[in-house]
């Protein structure tokens, strides 16, 4: 199979755009636009949470849930 400069050309711009739309759009699932933002030139964070990635969360770890997985010491 022959590859034309054309077809080159055409990859590369496929990969140019997936490239700036990677960069552009984000979807961020986890985070909450309601929860307090913190960081550089921001307001800290309230007692009982630290700044993790730009946004206030709690201290105190989550209770794992039970499972039916054998546990070994």
């Amino acid at each position: 199979m022959k590859l034309h400069y054309t077809d080159f050309l055409v990859i590369m711009g496929i990969g140019l755009l997936l490239l700036i739309a990677d960069r552009y759009i984000r979807i961020e699932p986890f985070t909450n636009q309601d929860r307090a933002q913190c960081g550089v030139d921001r307001p800290p964070c309230p007692f009982g949470t630290r700044c993790m990635n730009g946004v206030c969360r709690s201290d105190k770890l989550p209770p794992l849930q039970k499972t039916t997985l054998p546990v070994f010491p």
